[in-house]
């Protein structure tokens, strides 16, 4: 079985991170999953309602795949790529230009997010919940600085889209909102 190596930018890193679920009871959400295959390497964060992807290179390699709990990346302090290397004993090696250690990998199954992005947009109207923009918009701003909100791409009652530039992208859950179809102001506007 092949083992993941790759080198991730820190801007990219720490958009990423900024989805993963935080001690949620799914341990396995908890962190940043790399896999690696015949299409390149991606890494995946998700806390289950909204989820970001980074292609991180289109390099082919031996299908294999790893979780980082996210506790290890917060604790990355560098301006510089990270390179995350799989070692045979269920660890991870993780390297800056100054440090280098190895800490446990995740213990469990990631979720198939391939399911979740593969939705079409239909420009139905959506909702969604601020904090989950405001973290798609803060994910942007860690990677492109850029002066205008990011926006989100409605998909009615499926998962939403928004292209936060270089190679990052993020998918977010709407809130089931629940009219009888007219929205209006009330009567005393």
């Amino acid at each position: 079985m092949a083992n993941v190596n790759t080198t991730i930018d820190i801007k990219t890193l720490k958009a990423l991170i900024l989805f993963a679920g935080n001690k949620d009871i799914r341990f396995y959400i908890n962190g940043l999953h790399i896999e690696q295959g015949a299409g390149g390497t991606l890494a995946v964060a998700t806390n289950g309602h909204a989820i970001a992807i980074a292609r991180i290179d289109s390099e082919a390699n031996e299908p294999a795949t790893m979780t980082i709990h996210r506790q290890y990346i917060d604790a990355i302090k560098t301006k510089y790529a990270v390179t995350f290397t799989q070692n045979d004993d269920a660890t991870v090696s993780i390297q800056t230009a100054d440090s280098k250690i190895a800490v446990p990998l995740i213990d469990g199954i990631f979720p198939d997010w391939r399911r979740v992005v593969s939705a079409k947009q239909s420009g139905e109207t959506a909702y969604f919940h601020p904090d989950y923009a405001a973290m798609i918009d803060k994910a942007g701003q860690i990677i492109g600085k850029r002066s205008t909100p990011y926006l989100i791409q409605q998909n009615g009652n499926s998962v939403g889209y928004c292209d936060l530039g270089e190679h990052v992208h993020a998918y977010v859950m709407p809130i089931r909102a629940y009219t009888d179809g007219v929205v209006s102001s009330p009567t005393f506007a």
